[in-house]
């Protein structure tokens, strides 16, 4: 077995998404949920680590 697959089994099982839309609500990318992406508002990003906002996007950048 490659180091790839062994890599793979020991992760666990891998999806692939093509298009994810979570409608505007905040998506929670750890077990204890800290750590999240949301769309806060039109044309917003917010990415949160540790409970905190880290990073706004807007239409300007």
């Amino acid at each position: 077995m490659s180091n790839a697959r062994n890599l793979a089994n020991l992760l666990g099982t891998k999806t692939k998404v093509k298009d994810v839309d979570v409608d505007g609500t905040e998506l929670v990318l750890d077990s204890d949920g800290d750590t999240s992406i949301e769309a806060s508002s039109d044309d917003i990003m917010v990415f949160d680590t540790a409970g905190s906002e880290r990073l706004r996007l807007d239409g300007s950048g």
